[in-house]
């Protein structure tokens, strides 16, 4: 019989691809170098992708626009540093193109400052103040700077430091006079990030300056600053003595090397005032022995009233200097000698500086 067959063909239609999902780097990632790999997920069907890699995120900046790539994954190389960057991907076959992906982002490294360079006080510098200004300058990508200031050259004894200094200035107090400083500066950038340290520069303070005048004959002195050179004839070029000075269960004896705190009987053929140049004494103790002891002054005059004893209360007379024969003082004055007697052994503590005065009195007792 005759039949009739319907055959019924099944067909089915190639569609373009699905639009990729991205893998790294992650999105808002931060510190990336300047040669990033970006990698995505394959899309079924595709045979080729599209990559797309912008400084905005509407693409309108686009810096590479890759549309023949077979693989997922994409480097990109030559990145500027601290600069956020935009990519995207699409997939293609034979049928067309997906739509592009997300957009994702990421950042590259912020790259440390550049090293400042120091300005002043110029390297080698001398006769500067106690108070200096450092001046450095300015280091493109920093937001602060980190100032050291030591003793030592090796930035082992460090004196002054300012860590979050904004400016490209600081000022620094309280130095010593005649002293060799060295200092650095290193710059930080909004990441924390730091550059190196600049070049070790080093100058020299002011020396202080103290005078001292002598009569003919016989003085009672001793050394007002902190010197280089403590030898009587450095100090005291132009006495016609040795310095004498007492040593209690002794006695006088000569001295070639002076010391600071201690006092010293010296003889001159004229009246004139003698110049010495060093960093000042603030503050000086001196060891004392029970009796009579020989004690010098610091570099500010200071009272009496104002010098302590360790332990207290062993102080046993008023204390008496010499200017032509032996009187009571009230005051310790710059460049000068002192008698006084204590009870016990112990410690002078001299500081506390006041305006200097002074009176004649009784002679100073035999010893």
């Amino acid at each position: 019989p005759n039949a009739r067959y319907d055959i019924l063909y099944l067909c089915t239609s190639a569609s373009a691809p699905a639009p990729p999902v991205l893998l790294s780097p992650s999105n808002g990632s931060t510190q990336q170098p300047a040669e990033v790999e970006c990698r995505w997920y394959s899309s079924a069907g595709s045979s080729t992708y599209h990559y797309q890699l912008a400084l905005d995120q509407s693409f309108a900046a686009t810096i590479v626009n890759d549309s023949l790539l077979s693989d997922t994954t994409r480097r990109v190389s030559g990145l500027a540093a601290a600069t956020t960057y935009y990519w995207r991907v699409r997939a293609s076959n034979s049928q067309g193109s997906s739509s592009w992906s997300s957009v994702w982002r990421f950042a590259t490294l912020v790259l440390p400052p550049a090293v400042p360079t120091l300005l002043e006080p110029a390297n080698l510098a001398t006769e500067q103040p106690v108070s200096p200004t450092l001046r450095w300058s300015s280091a493109p990508g920093a937001i602060s700077y980190d100032i050291q200031l030591a003793a030592d050259s090796g930035f082992l004894s460090i004196v002054f430091r300012d860590s979050l200094q904004v400016d490209t200035t600081t000022h620094v107090d309280g130095l010593g006079n005649a002293t060799t400083y060295y200092w650095r500066v290193r710059a930080r950038n909004i990441e924390g990030s730091m550059s190196g340290f600049s070049q070790v520069w080093h100058f020299t303070t002011a020396a202080t300056t103290r005078t001292v005048s002598v009569v003919a004959g016989w003085n009672l002195l001793s050394v007002p600053l902190a010197v280089s050179d403590y030898l009587k004839s450095t100090l005291f070029p132009t006495a016609i003595s040795s310095a004498f000075t007492f040593v209690p269960g002794i006695g006088y004896e000569g001295r070639d090397t002076l010391l600071i705190g201690v006092g010293y009987w010296l003889k001159f053929a004229a009246d004139q005032d003698i110049s010495f140049s060093g960093s000042p004494i603030s503050v000086d103790t001196v060891a004392v022995a029970g009796g009579w002891n020989l004690f010098g002054a610091i570099s500010t005059s200071l009272g009496t009233s104002g010098i302590a004893t360790i332990p207290s209360g062993i102080r046993a007379s008023q204390i008496f200097g010499y200017s032509d024969g032996y009187v009571f003082a009230d005051s310790i004055l710059v460049g000068q000698g002192y008698w006084v007697k204590v009870s016990a052994p112990g410690m002078l503590i001299l500081s506390a500086p006041l305006t200097p005065s002074g009176s004649k009195g009784k002679p100073l007792p035999s010893k």
